[in-house]
C-alpha cells in the first residue's frame, strides 16, 4: 500500500483554525491524493461544499467529537453526533474522544457504555475512538474497546500545546498486539517526517493522522 493511502490529513490538533486553514486542508489533500481528512464539526459545511464544487466524492470526511479532552457527558457526545447527522452533509467517520480521566479513575464499565452509545448514535458511520496510550499502562491498553463496536483506536488527541507524554515504542507495540487484528490503529501525535511514519508502520500501526501529511508527501 502506498504511503498516501495510509495518511489521514488533519488540522484539529492546531489551536487556531479558521476558514482559510480548512480550505487549504482540502486543496492540499486534493493536490496530493490524500483520501482522508479530519476536522472539527464547525468546518463541515465549508468542506462539504468545497468537495461538491470539485465534484469529488472520494475524499472521506472525518469529524472530531468532544475534542480535545473528551470530558463531556455521554449524552452531550451523542447529541453532537445526532446534530451533525441532521445537517445532512457527507460524513464518513467520527473521531470521538473518550473520557480518559474517567477511565483512569476506574470507571471502566461507564467507558464501555459510552463507546456503545457513540457507535449506536453514529448509525453505521465508523467511530474512531481517541484515547491517550501515553498515560495508559500495559494492562489498561489491553482492556480497551475491542468489544464496543468501534472500528479504530486513535493513539492520542495530539492537541498542541497538549501536555500529554508521547507514547513510546512499547505502548505502540502493546496496542497493536492488544487489538489482535480486530481494530485499525491510527497514530496521532506530533508526527512530522516520513521517517517517523515509516517507523510507525514497522511497529504495526495501520494509519497515521498528522497535520504534516502534505509536507511528508511533498518531500
Amino acid at each position: 500500500m502506498n504511503i498516501v493511502d495510509r495518511l489521514e490529513y488533519s488540522n484539529i490538533q492546531e489551536y487556531r483554525i479558521g476558514d482559510t486553514e480548512c480550505e487549504n486542508l482540502v486543496l492540499k489533500a486534493l493536490q496530493c491524493g490524500i483520501g482522508n481528512i479530519v476536522m472539527g464539526s464547525s468546518a463541515l459545511d465549508l468542506v462539504s461544499d468545497m468537495l461538491e464544487k470539485e465534484n469529488n466524492d472520494d475524499i472521506k470526511i472525518n469529524i472530531a467529537v468532544s475534542y480535545p479532552s473528551g470530558a463531556y457527558l455521554t449524552e452531550a457526545k451523542v447529541q453532537e453526533i445526532e446534530d451533525l447527522l441532521e445537517i445532512g452533509k457527507k460524513i464518513d467517520g467520527f473521531y470521538a474522544v473518550m473520557q480518559v480521566g474517567s477511565y483512569l479513575s476506574g470507571h471502566k464499565k461507564e467507558t464501555q457504555e459510552e463507546m456503545k452509545a457513540l457507535v449506536q448514535a453514529a448509525k453505521g458511520i465508523p467511530v474512531k475512538l481517541i484515547t491517550e496510550i501515553g498515560v495508559l499502562n500495559k494492562e489498561q491498553i489491553n482492556e480497551m474497546a475491542i468489544e464496543a463496536g468501534i472500528t479504530s483506536l486513535v493513539t492520542s488527541a495530539g492537541f498542541m500545546p497538549y501536555e500529554v507524554p508521547f507514547a513510546g515504542k512499547e505502548a505502540y507495540e502493546t496496542i497493536v498486539s492488544a487489538s489482535k487484528g480486530k481494530l485499525e490503529i491510527i497514530a496521532n501525535e506530533n508526527i512530522q517526517t516520513k521517517e517517523q511514519v515509516e517507523e510507525l508502520f514497522k511497529l504495526g500501526i495501520h494509519k497515521v493522522c498528522t497535520t504534516k501529511a502534505y509536507e511528508i508527501l511533498k518531500k
